[in-house]
């Protein structure tokens, strides 16, 4: 089996395996990643072993300079390997706008036993210990500016949480404010190469393509102001399920641009989470899907579910994730929409768009 060891960007030289690989004799299609250290060097090689006895000829080893963190597959025993620190925030500061309760709280405490430093935005107090506590109004540009001043230094992960259920400034807070936030932090520098960014959408939001043209129309807004302006101009828009159609058809089209930058963006699509939030709507929000949970016997997504997720996403583990829109359900949407639990697919084919 191979043995797979930390990245280490050093000088890397020239190892052949033949002797190692001719140990697999059966018929396999694979990428086999070996290395091991010698002092201060790594040594690496990278094969592709095709079919039957290994062809000590045509099988050169070839050079890997600047290694990702290593992944192996142990061939014989079945066995693959990671590099699980990719999976950490060590060293990493993260950005959780809304972070005081729910999925946020959660996200933020998440990161920070996996090593970050967490700064925390929220009109509400927050009550865990995080490296910086910020108060903001999403509903006020000033505020977002007054806040994102107070941060200092590039920011690795951007988590955008903050939502609320209804009421006049409902785009504002859940989308407009957000992607102001976004906005500043790439014109300010601090969010480079390697950065990610995970919004929290929902199931509400699943719809967004058979929107799309208003959509694109809405997201072509310059800025805060100009997008409040027409959401002002088309009131109907207004609304929870508008707000996370934007999300999910922002995360999908700035996947492009943002990659160019060597930036992520991806989102989370619960199902019905218990959070304070939720419970507030509970008749509306935690009754839907409530069969299918009884049918799989489950109960409601824990906001320590989503921010798991959420983590994923915007940890170097993801690296090779961007713009999609997560759905983190327990499989109901799927599903539905598949007919698997047809007393569900009515309502799914709505939200889908569909006749």
């Amino acid at each position: 089996m191979f043995r797979a060891v930390p990245h280490r960007r050093q000088r890397v030289r020239l190892i052949r395996f033949w002797d190692l690989l001719s140990r697999f004799d059966q018929v396999c299609m694979a990428l086999v990643v070996g290395a091991e250290q010698s002092g201060s060097e790594v040594i690496a090689a990278t094969v592709t072993l095709a079919t039957g006895d290994v062809d000590r000829q045509s099988h050169t080893a070839s050079i890997a300079r600047g290694l990702e963190p290593n992944i192996c597959f142990g061939l014989g025993s079945g066995v693959m390997t990671t590099n699980p620190e990719a999976f950490r925030y060590d060293g990493k500061r993260v950005l959780v706008v809304g972070g005081a309760t729910g999925m946020g709280a959660a996200a933020a405490r998440l990161t920070m036993a996996l090593g970050a430093e967490a700064i925390v935005m929220d009109h509400a107090p927050i009550d865990f210990d995080v490296a910086g506590a910020i108060k903001v109004d999403l509903q006020d540009r000033s505020s977002i500016d007054s806040a994102l001043d107070e941060i200092g230094g590039p920011i690795d992960a951007v988590f955008s949480a903050a939502g609320i259920a209804d009421g006049p400034p409902l785009m504002r807070v859940n989308f407009i404010g957000h992607r102001h936030v976004i906005d500043r932090l790439l014109a300010q520098g601090q969010l480079k190469s390697g950065a990610a960014i995970c919004f929290i959408s929902s199931v509400a939001g699943i719809g967004w393509e058979a929107d799309l043209e208003r959509l694109i129309e809405f997201l072509g807004t310059a800025d805060y102001e100009a997008a409040n302006a027409w959401v002002e101009a088309h009131p109907d828009t207004n609304n929870y399920m508008f707000a996370k159609q934007a999300i999910n058809t922002y995360v999908s089209r700035q996947a492009l641009p943002l990659r160019k930058q060597g930036i992520r963006i991806n989102a989370v699509c619960p199902g019905p989470t218990d959070t304070p939030l939720a419970q507030a709507n509970a008749d509306l929000w935690l009754t839907f899907a409530q069969e299918y949970r009884a049918e799989v016997g489950l109960d409601y997504h824990s906001p320590e579910q989503i921010a798991q997720a959420m983590a994923f996403l915007n940890s170097a583990a993801a690296s090779g994730i961007s713009g999609i829109n997560l759905l983190v359900d327990s499989g109901h949407v799927m599903a539905s929409l598949s007919g698997a639990w047809p007393a569900d697919k009515p309502i799914l084919d709505l939200l889908m768009g569909r006749s």
